[in-house]
């Protein structure tokens, strides 16, 4: 959907837990894990929360909205002119 690529391979831990995996998109690396609560590290929605987003450039962002919708996502703000420039936003379950 947003011609992510995995970078190497990740790491999982003995519990079968991802304790490191990088993804590139549009030339920038993101660093994922999965939740560690005995360290700290929990995910917003374990904390009845959803604070994480992130802002990627895309050429088409119709196209890339389209696509997020047919691969379950639910939209939150359909493709619209904000703080000067098209935007759309997305959950990514």
């Amino acid at each position: 959907m947003l011609d992510a690529h995995q970078i190497g391979e990740r790491s999982e831990m003995a519990d079968g837990r991802i304790g490191h995996a990088e993804l590139s998109i549009g030339g920038n690396t993101l660093d994922l894990a999965d939740g560690f609560p005995e360290m700290g590290f929990v995910a917003p929605t374990d904390q009845g929360t959803n604070s994480v987003s992130m802002v990627i450039e895309v050429v088409d962002r119709n196209a890339v909205y389209a696509h997020a919708l047919a691969a379950d996502t639910s939209g939150e703000r359909p493709p619209d002119k904000a703080h000067g420039r098209r935007v759309a936003w997305f959950r990514d379950p």
